[in-house]
Parts: structure tokens; sequence; C-alpha cells
């Protein structure tokens, strides 16, 4: 009996044993199929590198106290996208996204679809695989000369063609914002100046003269500008929104001061006013013998 009882124990125990083997083999080839669908298929991007250094230094941005990519239209930059498994040419299509404006629509330029071409085309968007380490893409991005000026949201949508002709898509949004402004040094844009001395003391000069006074008796001052203070491209940014200046038309440096000018000239009049309703101010009298315009 007590043979025959040890010869069950041994017939459970091998079949026991077989199926767990069976089920556990089961479970590993369902995991290693599912593990190499994923990482054969959706191509998800985890991060942007956006080179602020060597950019910044590359578009004369780098005076700025803000520490986003701070770029100049009609020039090329760099950027790196780290994905989650290596990048496939042949399957894998990545598209940059530039979105600007308080409705982006790709109709009225304020959405920017940037496209892979195999030889970047002076001032026009588009951008080029320049190296590909595996999960690391370097790419040379150009921008448009014409391009909106302001902040911009960026957005990576990547999309997977597998062999059965599936497509699966991915965006990922960059956390950080990049500004676009305009390039006195790209002769395609409209606010170019030739001579490179005027571009230092017109664009990077903090510090310059003011003049005071009138025809017949004037002097002149020492000022800081500080356009390069953490708050003044953001303040520049608030006054055109203020505006009301269209997305559309913050593309021409013509327009954007004409929107500045009415901005800073309204707050002007508005503290003259205010200004004037205070008591034993001169400007009443003097403004009362005025004639109108």
């Amino acid at each position: 009996m007590h043979s025959y009882t040890c010869k069950i124990c041994d017939v459970n125990s091998s079949f026991s044993l077989a199926f767990l083997n069976t089920i556990l083999t089961f479970f590993s080839l369902s995991f290693l199929f599912l593990f190499y669908t994923y990482t054969e298929g959706q191509l998800i991007p985890k991060s942007v590198d956006l080179q602020r250094t060597v950019n910044r230094y590359a578009h004369k941005t780098s005076q700025y106290e803000m520490p986003n990519l701070i770029l100049r239209r009609g020039q090329p930059f760099e950027i790196h996208v780290v994905l989650d498994r290596n990048f496939v040419p042949s399957e894998d299509t990545i598209v940059l996204k530039f979105v600007t404006g308080s409705r982006p629509l790709q109709s009225k330029g304020t959405v920017v679809s940037v496209q892979r071409v195999q030889e970047l085309k002076p001032h026009q968007w588009g951008y080029e695989i320049t190296s590909i380490e595996e999960k690391k893409v370097a790419m040379r991005v150009s921008s448009a000369s014409d391009s909106i000026v302001g902040r911009y949201q960026l957005f990576v949508d990547t999309t997977h063609r597998n062999p059965q002709g599936e497509i699966d898509k991915y965006r990922y949004k960059n956390p950080d914002d990049v500004y676009i402004l305009f390039n006195p040094w790209c002769r395609a844009d409209a606010v170019f100046l030739e001579d490179e001395d005027e571009r230092q003391h017109h664009v990077l000069s903090e510090t310059g003269r003011i003049w005071l006074g009138t025809v017949g008796k004037f002097c002149v001052r020492p000022w800081n500008f500080a356009q390069f203070d953490d708050v003044c491209l953001m303040a520049a940014l608030a006054l055109m929104d203020k505006s009301e200046l269209g997305d559309q038309a913050r593309g021409s440096p013509t327009l954007v001061v004409r929107a500045l000018c009415r901005a800073v000239s309204k707050n002007n009049l508005l503290a003259l006013f205010l200004l004037m309703q205070t008591p034993h101010c001169k400007l009443k009298s003097f403004y009362a013998k005025s004639v109108d315009i």
C-alpha cells in the first residue's frame, strides 16, 4: 500500500511539474511576443534635447536671461530626439510641429508641419537627419525667413508602418516653449542689416544714449536698454497680445512695430489722462492752449 501511494504521488508530481512548465512557457512566449510587438511597433519619443547652448550661441541669443531656446528665423538649428527604441528609417517617420497663436491652424501658418527633406533649402521650413545613434536621432532644422515671431510649442509626431501595412501614431509634446525672433543677420529677412557694426549696436548692445531737449537746447544721457532681462521678451509679447495683432501679421516687422507703438501710445495717453486729473497739474493749462491736429 505504501509503495502504491508513492507511485501515485510521483505521477501527480510529474504531471504537476509538466503542467506548470507548460503554463510558464506559454506566458513567457506571450510576454516576448507582446514585448517584440511593442518595441518594433509604435515609436515613442522620450525627450527632446534642444541643444540650447549651441543654438543660442549660433543665433546670438545667449545674452537672454530666459532659459528657453530662443532662435532667429531663417537660420538652421540643431535638436536631438531620444526615442524608446531604435529608429528604422524605412518604417518610421518623424514630423516636427511648431504651434503658435491663440487658435492654431495650419491654413493660417500658426501650425507649421516640418517634414524631413534630403537637403535643406535656405530660409524654408524643413529638417534633415544628420546622424542616427540607436535611439537618438540628430536633426538639423531650418525655419522660414518670414516665420511668425513669438512663442511656439513643439510637438514630435511619429508614425510607424509595419510589414502588414498597419500604422501606429504617437504625439509627444515638449515641455519647454521655443521663441522665434526677427533676424537682422538673415539676408532674406525683412529686417536684415548689411553692416555688422549696426547689428552689434542696434541689436546686441545693452546700453546706449538717449537725446533730450529741443533743437536749440539738447543734452545726452546714458541709457540701459536691458532688452535681455528675463521679463523684457515676455513684456514685448504681452504688448503684442494687448494690441490684438493677428497671428499671421506677426511675421511682418512693419505691422509688429505699428502694433507695439499703438500699445505703448495707448498706455502713455492713459497715464497722461490720469496725471492731468491730479491737482496742480501744469499740463492742463498747456494742453488747454493747444490746437486740434
